[in-house]
């Protein structure tokens, strides 16, 4: 009789994809997150620092960094142009090999093409090529690269909750008792299947959605701070500058 293999309902989510000119504010940025980061750079001069010590990410390569990596940037040239994607794998892990080189076959290029062409009315489209090149390029990385884990449903179930409801304010409390569990439980297991403790996941997915809305050009800054759920403006501005190396006004004027 054959196996039946029963795979979960979401391999790979994409949290963003974007392509922008990296300015000085690469020279401070904290590449944190629960999520996977895949960067296409133009040109030489701009990379992470690794132990302290500057890593170049050449061009004409793809470079794939695990989540929660907690790696600084450098930027010696501010005219290199980057393409960059975030995105999730629930039951997919990166292994403590910190930066994954791609070679940027062919088949690959056109993905990356496509999506630096491609404008942001549309989207369909673009989160194919996204997920096409996000799935790509995980298929190309050694065993060794990789750590597979079994699902924890009802930490992911949390996590969807605070992807769905960014701006709800939501407390480890609550979220325990949501999951009928002690606070130090859900501590540690949502540590275990996220790879982060809940509140710095939620952080991680206020801000990029912080970031999105300032990309769209429809809210004020205070308005988008409302609307991730941090009631103080200044608190809002200090840990999005901590995150991307520039305040949110300037990464709306294309400087982050």
């Amino acid at each position: 009789m054959n196996k039946i293999t029963f795979f979960p309902r979401q391999v790979l989510r994409i949290e963003c994809v974007r392509s922008t000119r990296l300015g000085e504010f690469w020279s401070r940025c904290l590449l944190s997150g629960p999520y996977w980061r895949l960067y296409l750079h133009s040109d030489h001069g701009a990379g992470i620092r690794i132990d302290g010590e500057k890593h170049e990410l050449a061009p004409d390569k793809l470079h794939l960094l695990p989540p929660n990596c907690n790696l600084q940037t450098w930027c010696d040239n501010p005219e290199v142009k980057q393409l960059y994607l975030h995105f999730e794998t629930p039951c997919l892990r990166g292994s403590r090999c910190i930066c994954n080189t791609i070679e940027l076959t062919p088949d690959l290029r056109v993905l990356t093409d496509r999506l630096n062409t491609l404008s942001d009315e549309e989207t369909p489209l673009r989160m194919l090529h996204a997920t096409a090149l996000a799935s790509s390029a995980l298929t190309r990385l050694p065993p060794e690269a990789l750590e597979s884990h079994i699902c924890d449903h009802q930490m992911q179930q949390l996590a969807n909750l605070m992807r769905d409801s960014p701006g709800h304010p939501c407390s480890v409390r609550e979220l325990a008792a949501r999951a009928g569990i002690g606070v130090n439980e859900l501590i540690r297991r949502f540590r275990v299947a996220l790879g982060t403790p809940p509140y710095q996941y939620l952080t991680a997915i206020r801000y990029s959605n912080a970031a999105r809305l300032l990309e769209e050009r429809r809210l004020s800054i205070d308005e988008i701070s409302e609307a991730v759920g941090i009631r103080d403006r200044f608190h809002f501005s200090r840990t999005f500058k901590r995150l991307y190396g520039c305040t949110p006004a300037a990464y709306r004027r294309g400087e982050g």
